[in-house]
């Protein structure tokens, strides 16, 4: 919708700059406008959506207010769990590599038992 709304006006805004009539055209569309704006259920439309901002207003600033002091507490959980996963990673990388040190050793084992072998 907003997509829709920003066309018809740039539409509006390419018919006024690139219309021969220029200012007089400009003038007309702005008076047009302009009494558009002024109509009583306008004005009042504007003074419900200002009323309703208004009422709140406060309520918006209240929870903002929350998030922002949670915050701290929200990245600071974010900050252990990542640390707590990259330990677990580092972990297991050693315990890895531990096991492929010592199936190197079993197989550097066999292979020297085997050379010995084919020695005598």
């Amino acid at each position: 919708m907003k997509g829709k709304i920003l066309f018809v006006i740039g539409l509006g805004v390419g018919y006024v700059a690139g219309s021969a009539a220029g200012r007089k055209r400009y003038e007309q569309i702005k008076s047009k406008a302009d009494a558009a704006w002024n109509q009583p259920q306008v004005q009042k439309a504007v003074h419900n959506a200002e009323a309703f901002v208004a009422d709140r207003a406060p309520i918006v600033q209240e929870k903002l207010a929350d998030a922002v002091k949670a915050a701290p507490g929200v990245i600071k959980d974010a900050a252990a769990k990542v640390r707590g996963t990259a330990d677990d990673v580092a972990d297991k990388a050693g315990d890895t590599a531990d096991d492929l040190a010592d199936k190197a050793g079993d197989v550097a084992d066999e292979a020297e038992k085997k050379a010995d072998d084919l020695a005598s």
